[in-house]
Formats: C-alpha cells, structure tokens, sequence
C-alpha cells in the first residue's frame, strides 16, 4: 500500500469481495450486523477509511432493505426517532475524526467497539437505573456515542444495542430501530466525508458492484435464517469477531511503541520550521503532498527514516518513483551539496541551510540504494507505441515532471487511480507556483493516456 491514492492489487479486491458478501449474510441472518463485519475484516487489508468509504453503498441499501423489510413502524421508529437524531449529530463528529486523525488509534477505536459489542451482556449488569430516570439525557448521551462510533468506524452496535436493551425493547422493535440509527449515522457520514474530499472516484464506483454483492449476501443471508438457529449463528459470529478484534487491537496498539509515529512528528516539526522561515512558502511548493510517511515504500525501515529527517527539512516528501534509479543518484548528491551549504545561489543557500542537517556519507549511501531500490520503472525510449498519437500524448504529458513510466508497472483497473493523482500533482503545482497574473487554468486530458496505459499495462494474472 504505498501510494498515496489506494491501489488494491486483485487478491485485495478478491478478499473485500468476500468480506462484503459474508457481511451481507450475517446481515440477513441476524437483521443487523453489517459494519460489524464488513469494516473491521477490511481494515485489516486495506486502512479504516478505505473500508468505511468501500461500504457506504453496500452498507445504506443494506440498512434501508433491512428498515422496509422490518415494519414495526409505530412501536420502533414512532418511539425512538430521537435517537436516530442523536445518532446523526455523533456521526458528523465521527466522520470528522475519521477524516483527522492517524490510522493506528483509529484501528484501536475499531477493536475496542468489537470487544464492548462482545462483552454487552457483562455491561448490561452495570447499575443503569439512571435509564428511566432521564430519559431524554439517556437518548442523548447513547444517540451521540453510538453515532460517533458509527461516523468513525462505522459500528454505532455496541453502545446502541445495549442501550436498547435495558430499556427492554422487543427484538424485532430494537432491530427496526438500530437499522433506523444506522441508515441516519451512514447518510451523515457520507456526507461528511465528501464534502471533506475524502472519497475517491475509484472507491465511489467500487460501491456499485459491492452493493449487488452484499444484497445476494442478504438474501442467502435470510434463507440461512430458517434453517440455522440464531444462537448457533451468533456463537460462530462472536468467534470470528473476538479474532478480528484481537488483530486490530495489535495493530492500533503499535501507535504507543514511539518509532511507529515518530515521522508524523517530524513532518509536523519540519512544516512548524516552514512556517517560521522567511523561505517558508518558497519551501513548501517545491514538491506536492502526495506522499506521508507510511505511505512510502518499507515506511518502518531505516531508509524510509533517513528519507522523512532529512527531505522534509526543506520540502514535502518525495515519492520514489519520481526518477528512474539513475536520476536518484545525480539528485541526491545535488541536495545533500546543497544541503552543506552549496549551491548556485551563494549566500541563499548558506542562510536557507544554515540550520539544516546533512546526512554523514553512510547515510547518503543508505538513501541512494533506498531510492534506487524503489524507482521509476522507466519505459524503452525506442518503444513504438511512443510513435503514436496516443503515445505522444502520454509523454508529453507525463515528461514534464518524470521519467515515462513503464505501463507494465500497474494494471489497466489501477492505471486510472495513477493518472487521476497525477493530475491532481499538476493541478496542486500550478495553483501554488507563480504569482496570479502568471496562473493558467490548464485542462489535461487524461482519457487517451488512461487508454494507452491501460492498453499496454500488466496482465491481471502476474
């Protein structure tokens, strides 16, 4: 997972497939469910927003199927609508977190809803006798906490079904409702997270077929609920949930061993120093945001390391592939030259780099076998697809800022996620660089460069 923009390999997609469709049948079987399943088991795959954002659609027709099948309009929705409402204002602040903050607490976040909806039946014997005596103060405090939790790792279950619970509501009541919360906390969500820029063309089309899968997961899900006892069905449920929940919580807990965030904490020294210098804006525009710390090739290793201390001194972080390893080696020994305190522009470059820090020659060595390592894959300058209207377009285009890359370096369903990335880079690149009077509004259209990458791009089966 090292770019920036998510690029599922087919076996991911394969698993999410899976997962989508085990949560449909759990759905179907129990009248909820769904983000219970379907979020966690993605997570592990991919990060905690993507599995949110890979099922907003799955999750929405799920929920309403399940609500319309339901009935019990009166009793479930007629009783307790303020709740849902509850659920909705927590959701927008869930949704907020989510977009905010790293992964690894989110992770934990996920792991400790798990473990409370696991162990309701121990929370339910807790003194709750203040339930009845504040009625709407209990609806809040549930209604809000159920939606931050469904707003930022899409499972309102545990606080919810507890909740409910103790008020001793009937079963097909209480399904009715939380299906009710959950629809309202998921149209927030949503929302929020596209009004934020947080969801990806790529992932937004990805619900369409995702949701035909979780509805014939549904489907089977409530022929399974004939034939299989609930409690045999809820027991197998638990099993699978404790094993994700304890996977997650290992996962999220590396956040308190310090090495595991120390570079998001010199990406926010380096830009507080950016902020401080006069050169400041100069510095921050040389290169785009386009990669963070774990988002580069091995983040944990040692080089990933030396890459965050020393880059982000004086711009954002570079993506390995930028240049071919070649390239690497020449740029490299320019900026560790101009690190020193070189360079062609004299007393600047003394007073910009006066108290930058340059790496010893061993580091230097570390980094350019790192870069190396990790780099554009270049495409044959002699290749004849070059020659042609589709292929001059593409390097046009893609020349400006990089070598070619090589189409063979993704598949044609990944390509269009690259490309759509690198346009946003020259999108961001000319809005920063230049003053007004200078901007363009540049229209770079992708359609034949997707085509030609695509045409000539690694087979789904490598």
């Amino acid at each position: 997972m090292s770019e920036a923009d998510l690029v599922l390999t087919q076996a991911a997609w394969a698993g999410i497939t899976a997962v989508i469709f085990f949560a449909g049948i759990t759905q179907g079987a129990l009248g909820f469910g769904f983000p219970a399943i379907a979020t966690p088991l993605i997570a592990i795959i991919a990060d905690v927003k993507t599995a949110i954002i890979l099922n907003l659609l799955p999750n929405f027709i799920v929920n309403l199927i399940s609500m319309i099948r339901g009935g019990n309009w009166a009793a479930s929705l007629g009783r307790f609508w303020p709740v849902a409402l509850w659920v909705m204002a927590g959701a927008f602040i869930g949704a907020r977190f989510l977009i905010i903050a790293p992964q690894e607490p989110i992770r934990l976040l996920l792991a400790i809803a798990i473990f409370a909806y696991l162990a309701q039946s121990t929370l339910a014997r807790l003194d709750w006798s203040w339930l009845a005596k504040k009625p709407r103060l209990s609806a809040m405090v549930f209604g809000v906490t159920g939606g931050f939790f469904s707003g930022s790792v899409n499972n309102s279950l545990p606080p919810l079904l507890i909740y409910f619970m103790l008020l001793g509501v009937e079963l097909t009541v209480m399904t009715q409702i939380l299906n009710f919360c959950f629809l309202g906390g998921k149209i927030v969500q949503a929302a929020t997270l596209g009004a934020a820029g947080a969801i990806r063309v790529t992932e937004a089309l990805a619900n369409v077929p995702l949701t035909l899968v979780a509805v014939l997961g549904l489907a089977i899900g409530a022929r399974l609920q004939r034939r299989v006892k609930p409690a045999t069905y809820s027991k197998i449920l638990r099993c699978v949930l404790l094993v994700i929940g304890l996977i997650l919580f290992w996962q999220g807990a590396q956040w308190f061993v310090p090495s595991a965030h120390a570079a998001e904490r010199e990406v926010a020294d380096a830009k507080r120093l950016w902020a401080q210098s006069p050169h400041g804006a100069m510095l921050e525009r040389i290169l785009p945001p386009t990669v963070e710390p774990r988002g580069l090739p091995e983040p944990r290793s040692a080089a990933a390391q030396l890459t965050v201390r020393y880059c982000m001194q004086c711009h954002n972080l570079p993506n390995p592939r930028m240049h071919t390893a070649d390239r690497w080696t020449n740029v490299i020994d320019r900026m560790v030259w101009r690190m020193r305190g070189n360079g062609n522009m004299g007393e600047l470059m003394k007073e910009m780099m006066a108290k930058v820090e340059a790496p010893p020659n061993d580091e230097v060595q570390a980094l350019k076998r790192y870069f190396s390592m990790n780099a554009q894959r270049e495409m044959d300058e002699s290749h004849p697809a070059l020659r042609t209207e589709q292929g001059q377009i593409f390097a046009l285009a893609c020349s400006q800022c990089h070598a070619l890359p090589d189409p063979r370096q993704h598949t044609a369903r990944e390509w269009p996620a690259v490309v759509a990335r690198m346009k946003r880079n020259m999108a961001w690149a000319n809005v920063v660089v230049g003053p007004p009077e200078l901007r363009t509004v540049p229209e770079l259209k992708t359609e034949e460069i997707v085509r030609f990458l695509q045409r000539h791009a690694r087979s789904e089966n490598r």
